[in-house]
């Protein structure tokens, strides 16, 4: 007697653990806001990491797109007792001469301050082409927003020693507890061109009777040669302690580091150490290439990213890693991503962590996840959440045809006080220029 085949139900039983995995995605995965590349384009493309208010709206900048085709600022609002968000833009940069008010603020992120203004970078324009700092002030109605430069990147004079092309976002004290800035205190970031040494540097901007000053606190490869202090930095985070921790490229071979700034009784420019230097284990165990501001707990650990290195499944380069740098100066690899071919977990992981008051600790990935072989060659990129020794997937993009739910999630995600997650994706979304999303709790 033959044998009855179960193929038939097997696969139907894989249709619908599919269809309950998407529809459970679907659930928690929204769409708050599309974004386009077309010229011109209200909505702007190529966004940059959210800010979450302590009033509950969204703010977020993109490097492309807005009227004039050179970047913008956006605002998210949620219509109270909904979860429906209204889209508007505050600011189109390139308004100005010469863009003399700064354009392409690339991945650059925005601060608060307690009284409703913003504060951010645009990597160029000014009135030296090297970039500004500027303020947003809102009218009485919050609808028109008024764009103040209070810095021009690459004024100290002609060698750009203040530094050029800025990048961010900028560091502040309580920025790690979700405070708002208050707007007297310091704001720390980085200049990923020019300097004293042509290797960048990092400055602080503090406000003095009225006007901004900004201080380069140090200034990369002094010695020249192979630039064993790192060169070419981007971004850094103010600990506990009042040191600066950051990272940056490490010369050539590039494999990257972290370093930290401590400020130097009697003297302008602070004291650099290099904590760890990447690619120091067999066939980059440890990382390589790191992504974004690490982040400083109060123990004094340090956490972040690296976009390669770790397991060999990508090309032999690595797919990256997540890791922790302990006060003693040890590292720890806390996920090697990819350990298995489909990239489930995701691969090449960038941006920057949020924690939440628990420790935490959520990120994105550019790569990978559940979808890898659906949509796309590569995969739509994931959000993920680690705990203890615990990592899970909350989120795997391109999930739908076209990735019409967003791809690449680059530039890490921001934490409400509910546990709610919200982000932005590089690509994917309707036009396929990325969107604003919420991944609900």
């Amino acid at each position: 007697m033959r044998r009855k085949s179960n193929l038939g139900a097997l696969a139907g039983a894989i249709v619908i653990v599919l269809w309950s995995g998407l529809a459970a995605q679907a659930r928690h995965l929204l769409t708050l806001a599309p974004l386009c590349g077309d010229y011109p384009c209200v909505y702007g493309a190529n966004p940059g990491p959210l800010l979450m208010t302590s009033a509950g709206d969204l703010y977020g900048t993109t490097a492309g797109g807005g009227v004039r085709g050179d970047g913008s600022v956006f605002r998210l609002t949620r219509k109270p007792g909904t979860n429906k968000w209204r889209f508007r833009t505050i600011y189109n940069f390139c308004a100005l001469n010469d863009c003399a008010d700064g354009y392409y603020p690339y991945q650059t992120g925005l601060v608060a301050d307690s009284f409703g203004n913003l504060y951010g970078i645009a990597n160029g324009g000014g009135a030296f082409g090297g970039g500004v700092f500027y303020k947003l002030t809102p009218n009485r109605n919050g609808r028109n927003w008024n764009l103040t430069v209070l810095y021009n990147f690459c004024s100290r004079n002609s060698a750009c020693t203040d530094g050029s092309f800025p990048q961010g976002p900028l560091a502040y004290s309580g920025a790690a507890q979700g405070l708002s800035y208050d707007g007297s205190s310091p704001l720390y970031g980085t200049a990923s061109s020019y300097g004293a040494h042509n290797h960048g540097v990092v400055f602080s901007l503090t406000p003095k009777f009225g006007r901004w000053r900004e201080t380069v606190l140090y200034a990369f490869c002094p010695g020249g040669g192979s630039c064993v202090d790192g060169t070419f930095p981007f971004g850094v985070t103010l600990a506990p302690n009042g040191d600066l921790v950051g990272v940056a490229g490490s010369g050539y071979p590039n494999y990257g580091l972290v370093f930290r700034l401590s400020p130097v009784e009697g003297r302008r420019l602070w004291s650099e150490t290099v904590l760890h230097r990447f690619c120091s284990l067999a066939n980059c165990a440890d990382g390589s290439e790191p992504s974004g501001a690490p982040f400083v707990d109060s123990a004094g650990s340090i956490f972040g990213l690296t976009y390669v290195g770790g397991t060999d499944q990508c090309n032999g380069s690595g797919c990256g890693v997540l890791y922790e740098l302990t006060p003693d100066g040890s590292e720890i690899v806390l996920h090697a991503f990819c350990p298995r071919k489909k990239c489930s977990d995701g691969r090449f992981p960038n941006g920057m962590l949020v924690a939440d008051s628990l420790g935490t600790l959520y990120g994105a990935t550019g790569a990978g996840g559940e979808y890898h072989d659906v949509n796309n060659g590569f995969g739509g990129g994931t959000v993920f959440k680690f705990s203890g020794s615990s990592f899970r997937t909350l989120v795997s993009f391109c999930a739908e045809a076209s990735c019409t739910d967003g791809e690449d999630p680059f530039p890490g995600v921001a934490l409400d006080p509910a546990g709610n997650l919200f982000g932005t994706t590089e690509e994917g979304g309707p036009d396929g220029s990325g969107i604003v999303y919420q991944i609900k709790r």
